[in-house]
């Protein structure tokens, strides 16, 4: 899901693009960023922007009350930044 700046329509020239991918079961970010490196680098190459994934559990994204998570949770179903996500997931892996 892509949040942000970018989610928010605030996005400046040199903004990155903030993704969160929500994973099925449990979660290592460590190994889902060093899973992931070399395909968003990639991406982020190819398109001369960054982009930033942080991998959550579906548990703790939809259960869990941090600021970021109930920020993420505010875009509707049908807003762009689910769209993208979905590219950006499978470009990541």
């Amino acid at each position: 899901m892509l949040f942000g700046s970018q989610a928010r329509g605030q996005a400046e020239a040199g903004s990155d693009i903030d993704v969160l991918v929500v994973l099925v079961g449990p979660v290592r970010p460590g190994e889902e960023i060093r899973r992931s490196l070399n395909g968003v680098a990639e991406l982020s190459l190819e398109n001369n922007v960054v982009f930033s994934c942080v991998f959550v559990s579906r548990d703790r994204f939809e259960n869990e009350l941090s600021p970021l998570l109930i920020n993420v949770r505010r875009l509707s179903p049908g807003s762009p930044g689910r769209r993208i996500s979905a590219v950006v997931f499978s470009a990541c892996f």
